[in-house]
């Protein structure tokens, strides 16, 4: 993970997928606008319910995954070992909101709604169904009634098909951001 060569810098050194990391860490970017801020920690004290101040592997591969972002295990954990301080595969709120920060600077924001509509859509319906909400609960750790998955659907379902399209989808995801 941390040791394999991935690339070379422009003087022809190799860097290691840790190296890389450090090293975009260091480039500057973009800060992240109040509303992304408050998206940013609003998914933290999602995955957080209990307030603990952090998230889990699991959690943290859901939020990212939920925010429309890589959450295969080869990437969260390659994440994991660059932030993880304390080693104890955790990521606390300051940690989360730089990594999501640096995660939405690398993304522009229709890019990353289509990333998270896709997250919901695993059955590339183009809608997300019951089944699919309740898999996504099931992945978050919660478990859901259908009646309960069915009202979240009902609220935004503007057109009536009992799904939520992509269009109603990011008008929930802007909806939420302001």
């Amino acid at each position: 993970m941390g040791g394999r060569m991935e690339r070379a810098s422009p003087g022809g050194a190799e860097f290691s997928a840790t190296e890389r990391i450090r090293h975009e860490r260091r480039k500057p970017r973009r800060a992240p606008t109040h509303c992304e801020l408050q998206e940013i920690m609003k998914a933290f004290r999602t995955f957080d319910p209990d307030n603990r101040g952090f998230l889990e592997y699991r959690e943290f591969k859901v939020a990212m995954r939920a925010l429309g972002f890589d959450g295969k295990k080869s990437a969260v954990l390659e994440i994991l070992e660059d932030y993880d301080k304390d080693q104890e595969d955790t990521v606390s709120e300051q940690e989360f909101i730089e990594i999501i920060s640096k995660q939405i600077a690398d993304l522009d924001g229709g890019a990353r709604m289509e990333r998270a509509f896709e997250l919901f859509d695993d059955d590339h319906s183009g809608k997300i169904s019951v089944k699919n909400l309740k898999r996504v609960a099931r992945d978050m750790g919660e478990m859901l009634h259908e009646d309960e998955i069915r009202a979240m659907i009902d609220e935004f379902d503007q057109n009536g098909d009992g799904e939520i399209d992509q269009r109603e989808f990011f008008a929930i995801m802007r909806y939420d951001a302001s």
